[in-house]
């Protein structure tokens, strides 16, 4: 037996170490087991860890996590706790019920985070819409793949449903509207959401702005009553506002 040889035997024999729901997961997912992966899961001792799953009463998947001990259960004593009375949480423990499950058991935490990172896959490849990746790069993707699509570059006007408005609340693309341009009804304004690469923009809005005597504040302060927006903005933003009472308008709208 060659060199080469004895470091493919000696690999296939560190891969009985890890257990064989895991190397499943790699194999249907051919992804490539790397010998410092297995040297990792070698050092760990204990089986503790587990994969769970939060779902709501209806059936619906909000979140996979991997833990140890009781960790299944702290969304009981900190998400519900620590969130907002109409937070997220509260909303789905009050109008769905919130349950949990364990997946898998008996693992390593080297081989439950693997298979947590799988079967958050697994959900979304299913249409499930996952809490934890509210803020992950997979949304902000959807949104950056809405822009292109749409020409949000340009600054059209766009209000982006995020998915799980749609999932657990029911919204409709139709729902988000931005108010109609109406001067009357306009006292303080404040332009949200603009960035550095658009300062040039930011400049032509406000000389717009105040050529129609409108007056334009540097904070959301009590003499605002109106933001304006460039672009896109998302329906956590434009709901975050609407509940601050605040009218919505897009650049576009402004007549001159």
């Amino acid at each position: 037996m060659n060199f080469i040889e004895q470091m493919i035997k000696n690999k296939k024999d560190a891969e009985k170490t890890i257990d064989p729901r895991v190397l499943k997961v790699f194999k249907e997912n051919k992804q490539e087991i790397f010998y410092n992966d297995i040297i990792e899961n070698q050092s760990e001792k204990k089986r503790s860890s587990y994969v769970y799953e939060w779902y709501t009463g209806d059936g619906k998947i909000f979140y996979v996590g991997k833990g140890v001990g009781n960790r299944i259960n702290h969304i009981l004593y900190d998400e519900l706790k620590n969130d907002k009375p109409d937070g997220k949480y509260n909303y789905l423990n009050n109008t769905y019920g919130i349950y949990s499950r364990k997946v898998i058991e008996n693992l390593t935490d080297w081989e439950a985070g693997i298979f947590e990172r799988y079967q958050i896959r697994y959900r979304e490849k299913q249409g499930e819409v996952l809490f934890q990746a509210i803020d992950s790069t997979s949304y902000f993707g959807n949104i950056n793949e809405q822009e292109d699509k749409l020409n949000i570059q340009n600054q059209e006007p766009f209000i982006f449903v995020m998915p799980y408005h749609k999932r657990y609340y029911n919204y409709k693309d139709d729902d988000f509207k931005f108010d109609t341009f109406d001067l009357k009804q306009i006292n303080g304004v404040y332009l949200y959401n603009f960035n550095w690469r658009e300062n040039n923009l930011l400049q032509d809005t406000k000389i717009k702005l105040l050529s129609l005597g409108i007056k334009i504040y540097k904070t959301r302060c009590k003499a605002v009553d109106t933001v304006f927006v460039s672009g896109l903005i998302t329906s956590d933003q434009y709901l975050m506002l609407k509940k601050q009472n605040y009218k919505i308008m897009h650049i576009k709208q402004i007549k001159v």
